[in-house]
């Protein structure tokens, strides 16, 4: 939870881990600059390599939603990146994740509507979740739509 940080950064930035205690995942809360619009990001990263060349574009993305005013989380699934890999398989920890780190958004920032964006398959769970976290909108940048594709 990210009240147990106590790393302070100058830019707004602050690194936490949250989530179960057997596979706890990171994420990088950004903390509005300015008035505070009544809407947060979650940002559902792509995977693989698409995760690898879009990482900077998201936090540019994050930092430039938290210059306009927007609470923004961009964290790493279960098993991806620098997170803690469960038992679970692995489509459904990665649900579990977005549902995870909306509960975190939405304690850190004090802001109940929720917008989901995501790229590719972080697009598709994304809008897989976005009923169950009563999310307020969800933008998708070219969502996997099939397989093969």
């Amino acid at each position: 939870m990210i009240a147990d940080v106590d790393i302070s950064r100058s830019d707004g930035v602050t690194p936490f881990w949250f989530g179960p205690e057997s596979c706890r995942m990171l994420a990088w809360y950004h903390a509005p600059i300015g008035p505070k619009m009544e809407c947060a990001v979650l940002l559902c990263p792509p995977f693989g390599h698409e995760y690898l060349v879009a990482y900077r574009g998201y936090r540019k993305l994050a930092e430039t939603l938290a210059g306009a005013g927007f609470p923004c989380l961009f964290f790493d699934y279960d098993g991806m990146g620098d997170s803690v890999e469960s038992d679970l398989p692995r489509v459904q920890a990665w649900r579990e994740s977005i549902l995870a780190a909306a509960a975190e958004l939405r304690t850190a920032s004090g802001v109940a509507n929720l917008v989901l964006f995501g790229v590719r398959l972080g697009a598709l769970l994304a809008a897989s979740v976005a009923n169950e976290v009563s999310a307020a909108a969800l933008m998708m940048l070219a969502p996997v739509v099939a397989g093969r594709a």
